[in-house]
C-alpha cells in the first residue's frame, strides 16, 4: 500500500522553499523524504533539514549568480539587501527609491523574470521579489561572506550602475552593513525556514 510522507503543508512548505524550481523541489523533497524514515517528525527536525537543504542547493545557487550580467546582478543584491530591511538586529538601512532603478532597467528585469530567477506581481519593489526564499538568502550571504576586493567590486558597480551618486552612496552603506554582519546573515538561514514554513501554514489553511 502506497504511504504518503508529505501532507498538504509539506508539499506547499517544499514549493514555497524551492520556488517551485524543479530541481530545487526534488532537492528539497528529497531531503525532507530522507528526514521523515531517518529521524524524528518533529518539526524543529524537519526545519534543521530543510537548512540542510539550502547548504545543498547552493552549487545551483552559485551557477545561476555566475551566469548573470553585471546589471542583473546588481538587480539581485538590490532585491535582497530590500528584503533584509530591518532583521538584522532591528536596523535599517535607506536603499534611496528602489522602484526607479527597477524601472530603469526594466529589461534586466523581465530577463530575469524570464529565466525563473524573480517572480513579480506588478512593476514595485514589494511586488517583485527573488524566486526562492533560499536563494535570497544565498545572495544575501554572497554579499557578506566575499573578501574586501569582492566588497570593494561591488561598491564599484553599484556607483556605475545607479542612477544618482546618493542613491549609490546609500546602497554602497547597506553592502557595507550587511558584509560587517557575518554571524547574523549566516543565522539568518533559520529564519528563511521558519518564513517559508508559515507562508505554507497560511496557504494550507486558505486552501
Amino acid at each position: 500500500m502506497y504511504t504518503s510522507y508529505f501532507n498538504d503543508t509539506d508539499t506547499r512548505f517544499i514549493t514555497e522553499l524551492s520556488g517551485g524550481h524543479p530541481y530545487l523541489v526534488q532537492l528539497a523533497g528529497s531531503v525532507l523524504y530522507n528526514a521523515r524514515l531517518t529521524s524524528s517528525t518533529s518539526q524543529d527536525d524537519l526545519d534543521a533539514q530543510a537548512q540542510a537543504f539550502i547548504e545543498d542547493a547552493a552549487t545551483l545557487f552559485g551557477r545561476m549568480w555566475a551566469s548573470t550580467s553585471s546589471e542583473e546582478q546588481m538587480l539581485l543584491m538590490l532585491l535582497a539587501l530590500d528584503r533584509l530591511q530591518g532583521k538584522l538586529s532591528g536596523k535599517s538601512y535607506d536603499l534611496g527609491d528602489v522602484d526607479k532603478v527597477l524601472l530603469r532597467y526594466g529589461r534586466e528585469v523581465n530577463e530575469l523574470a524570464r529565466r525563473g530567477q524573480i517572480s513579480r506581481t506588478g512593476t514595485s519593489a514589494e511586488s517583485i521579489k527573488i524566486f526562492s526564499p533560499a536563494d535570497e538568502w544565498w545572495i544575501q550571504r554572497e554579499i557578506e561572506s566575499g573578501t574586501r576586493q569582492d566588497l570593494r567590486a561591488r561598491e564599484r558597480l553599484v556607483n556605475d550602475l545607479l542612477p544618482t551618486r546618493g542613491q549609490a552612496n546609500s546602497v554602497v552603506q547597506a553592502l557595507r552593513f550587511v558584509y560587517e554582519r557575518k554571524e547574523a546573515i549566516a543565522n539568518m538561514a533559520e529564519w528563511t525556514v521558519k518564513v517559508a514554513r508559515r507562508l505554507a501554514l497560511a496557504a494550507a489553511g486558505a486552501g
